[in-house]
């Protein structure tokens, strides 16, 4: 059939429009014929694939892919005479003539004539190497973002090393800028140059012209640039560069910069700009959390530091308050040895009573303040709750009885045991009992005891009190849990009492894992019960005493003359009144006392001619303070080195017998004094020194704190919950090996007798180990530091068992610390030059 000469004019504008757009095109455009035989290529395919029309002209589209399979893949899909028309792209990778393969876009169609035979095939294909060069990049911005085992700053520097790695430049800064003060605040460099810190004119800066343009600013040649001429040219010569203002929170901090040494072979695209964008509120971002990271440890550093002033004060307070009621309580005890009239006994009796009165109201008030501070400690041990009640109970009977008051107590007949408090459990007992007993006219106060099984091993502990008071309105039976509360004003006027008694009781019901509730009905009596979710514990288990010392409700019975053996004693206490209380009483034990009133003069009078059975030394006392005082003695060498040494404190804040294996002492005592407690500890320390003495290890080589755990995970819990569990991983990983190194180094030197920097290694191993919750290494390592530390130095020096045992803790606290630990990559820091 003849075309006619219209039709084929118009194939001729067709044909001409056709070679001007494929020729025009910008993206690369391939023309093959059905068999894929390549027939026609464009300038923009020229480019990309790197051949000439001529190369490729008659070879198979094979030639361009960089996979076989996928050419045969296409042709199966796209490029065959049944295949489905299709204008959707598709992504594949290519192979230029070079070897290289880059990552595309192609949207591939089948050509047809009028009657639908196959003409040819054509494909358009667009690069996707810069697109893919950018997701890449941004999907490691991601991670690096996310890993929440680095802290802002590590992220921030390895945020710098990927946009060198983008932008191929040797350098990425990050300053802050500040009254024209350019800083270094983060840099990555392949090479030397200037480091954090480091600080510059900022008009003698490539950064002046970013701030001026408020937005990217880019140099691929410098030197052919306009900027030439300026001193950031001159001064530090980059060829290259690429820099955006930093906005933090809102606010200008300063540049985020990439430059080099060299000129760019390629112009700095637009797509380079929009990514300098993003990547700039990336940083900004790290560095608005590595702020708040530092707001949140400053304002942490400020709790620890008005709670230590707090706590501070606290001592101080409970020290300066409980040494005179000592004196006080102490005179009345000497007092009733002696012959008084009937009438002059009841003023006596009455004194006791107010001045008792006085210090159960000082240790409400202090227990109060240690709760509120997050100070209150508890030791959970095996305890007959049993016992425990029946023993409470038989500190107010006779008071009860007096007022015609029964008390029941209904508790199983078997004991039950559980690991509780048993100190704070029979706190919140005599409290509650106390005020049953006063607000029962007559009648009946019902203790009521029991144990519901929850599970293999937990239990809960129901304990109830019930009055047959006046009762408690609804309205105000949350009230009296507050402190300083009473439900009725006029109850205080009636009965005595600050209103703490419950508010102290349902906090330490709450630290033991339970609570408190009140049920009353007005006229009818209350009900106080207390809820404990508790570990049950064998019966073959030792129990806490249940008679722990209620001394604070009656008068304690005072030791007998001769009931033990006389002792040489030397009493360190700077308060005159109590060491005339302690030099009488002891004396009219049998003892003979020498007192002296400072810690320096202790000292000296221990390590003098006279030689003593036992000492007992005031901890707060001038010039030098009692701790300081033993620790002296515990370094004088044998035989002075064994000398027993009690702790007499007022402090009741310091929990001081809870740390004793880290202290110089063999036991503590606590003001007011309990004499036949006093009695009984003299005996015993004495005692064990005198075994001891058969022994081959002297006391000052006993190493304390071995019982104590490797590891107090409750502190890498705590850590973990502040800064992260993947910060703190690292950290533990990184300090183990810190802890390895100081284990060794202070091992080898006091084995050769280096004893200062021994010392200095113990000393820095010390602080680690409490910082990473290791309280048996940091036992070890304060004590071996006296052992080998200079003047305090005992002249046999640690022998080898000390030094295999401490070894042998480092060790094994170094293990146990690499099992939490996980694997973190460290980088070292990379230095260059300002942008």
């Amino acid at each position: 059939m003849t075309q006619s000469p219209g039709r084929s004019h118009a194939n001729g504008i067709q044909g001409l429009l056709f070679d001007a757009l494929f020729q025009d095109m910008q993206e690369a455009a391939v023309l093959a014929d059905p068999d894929r035989r390549i027939v026609r290529t464009n300038a923009a395919a020229e480019a990309l694939f790197g051949y000439a029309a001529h190369e490729l002209a008659g070879q198979r589209t094979a030639v361009l892919y960089a996979n076989e399979d996928d050419f045969l893949e296409q042709g199966r899909r796209r490029f065959n005479p049944s295949a489905k028309p299709s204008h959707e792209g598709y992504r594949i990778a290519y192979r230029r003539k070079d070897g290289s393969t880059f990552p595309s876009e192609t949207i591939g169609s089948t050509l047809r004539d009028e009657t639908g035979a196959i003409l040819g095939y054509l494909g358009i294909v667009r690069d996707l190497s810069e697109q893919s060069r950018i997701e890449a990049c941004l999907h490691d911005l991601y991670a690096v973002s996310t890993d929440q085992q680095q802290g802002p700053t590590a992220r921030i520097d390895a945020m710098l090393a990927l946009g060198c790695d983008f932008f191929g430049l040797p350098l990425g800064i990050v300053s802050r800028i500040e009254d024209r003060v350019y800083t270094v605040a983060h840099v990555a460099a392949a090479d030397p140059g200037p480091g954090v810190g480091d600080q510059f004119d900022l008009g003698q800066t490539y950064c002046w012209h970013t701030l001026a343009a408020d937005d990217v600013v880019a140099f691929d040649h410098a030197g052919n640039s306009e900027i030439t001429g300026h001193p950031c040219y001159r001064t530090f010569q980059l060829e290259t560069y690429i820099g955006i203002p930093l906005l933090v929170d809102g606010v200008r901090h300063g540049t985020l910069n990439f430059s080099g040494w060299q000129p760019r072979s390629q112009p700095f695209s637009d797509s380079d700009r929009e990514f300098m964008r993003l990547f700039a509120r990336w940083i900004a971002f790290e560095i608005s959390a590595q702020r708040a990271f530092r707001q949140i440890e400053a304002a942490r550093a400020r709790a620890e530091a008005a709670d230590s002033t707090k706590s501070r004060f606290l001592a101080t307070m409970s020290h300066e308050l409980r040494t005179p009621i000592t004196g006080v309580l102490g005179m009345i005890d000497l007092l009733e040895t002696t012959d008084l009239q009937t009438e002059q006994a009841g003023y006596v009796r009455q004194i006791r009573e107010c001045t008792q009165g006085l210090l159960a109201l000082l240790n409400d008030v202090l227990d109060l303040s240690k709760i509120e501070a997050d100070q209150l400690s508890l030791e959970l041990v095996p305890t007959d709750v049993t016992a425990l009640v029946r023993s409470v109970v038989a500190t107010f009977s006779a008071a009860a009885a007096q007022k015609g008051v029964a008390i029941e107590v209904r508790a199983p007949a078997a004991s039950l045991l559980v690991e509780t408090d048993p100190t704070r459990l029979r706190q919140i007992l005599l409290n509650l009992l106390s005020n049953a007993v006063k607000f029962t006219p007559h009648g009946q106060v019902t203790v009521a005891l029991d144990l519901a099984e929850t599970a293999a091993a937990t239990a809960w502990l129901r304990l109830s009190v019930r009055d047959q008071g006046p009762g408690i309105p609804a309205d105000q039976q949350e009230k009296i849990f507050e402190a300083f509360q009473q439900a009725d004003p006029t109850v205080a006027r009636r009965y005595g009492g600050t209103g703490l008694g419950l508010a102290i009781s349902r906090r330490l019901a709450r630290a033991l894992d339970g609570d408190i509730s009140v049920s009353s009905v007005p006229g009818q009596g209350a009900t106080f019960s207390v809820a404990l979710s508790v570990p049950l514990v064998d019966s073959d288990i030792a129990m806490a005493p249940a008679e722990a010392s209620a001394q604070a409700h009656r008068a304690p019975a005072l030791p007998e003359p001769g009931q033990t053996r006389p002792l040489r004693l030397l009493v360190a206490e700077d308060n005159s009144v109590n060491a005339m209380l302690l030099d009488a009483m002891l004396g009219r034990l049998g003892h003979r006392v020498t007192i002296v009133g400072d810690g320096v003069a202790a000292v000296e009078e221990a390590t003098g001619l006279e030689t003593y059975d036992a000492a007992i030394f005031d901890l707060q006392m001038p010039l030098m303070d009692g701790e300081q005082a033993a620790r002296r003695i515990r370094a004088a060498g044998d035989p002075i080195s064994r000398l027993p040494i009690l702790a007499l404190t007022a402090d009741m804040v310091a929990d001081c017998a809870q740390s004793c294996d880290l202290t110089p002492f063999d036991a503590f005592l606590t003001k007011p004094i309990d004499w036949q407690h006093l009695t009984a500890t003299l005996a015993r320390v004495v005692a064990e020194r005198e075994a001891a003495e058969d022994g081959p290890t002297h006391a000052a080589q006993r190493p304390p704190g071995v019982h104590l755990p490797l590891l107090d995970r409750a502190q890498l819990d705590a850590l973990a919950v502040s800064l992260g569990e993947g910060w703190v991983k690292s950290f533990v990983g990184e300090a183990a090996q810190t802890l390895a190194d100081l284990g060794r180094a202070a091992t080898d030197d006091a084995a050769a007798g280096r004893h200062q920097t021994a010392t200095d290694h113990l000393h820095s191993l010390k602080g680690t180990a409490l910082n990473l919750g290791a309280p048996r290494l940091a036992a070890l390592a304060d004590w071996l530091g006296r052992l080998t530390d200079g003047d305090d130095r005992p002249a046999t020096g640690p022998d080898a068992a000390a030094l295999r045992l401490f070894a042998d803790t480092v060790d094994a606290t170094v293990g146990a610390l690499n099992d939490i630990a996980a694997p973190a990559e460290t980088g070292s820091e990379r230095r260059g030059h300002p942008g």
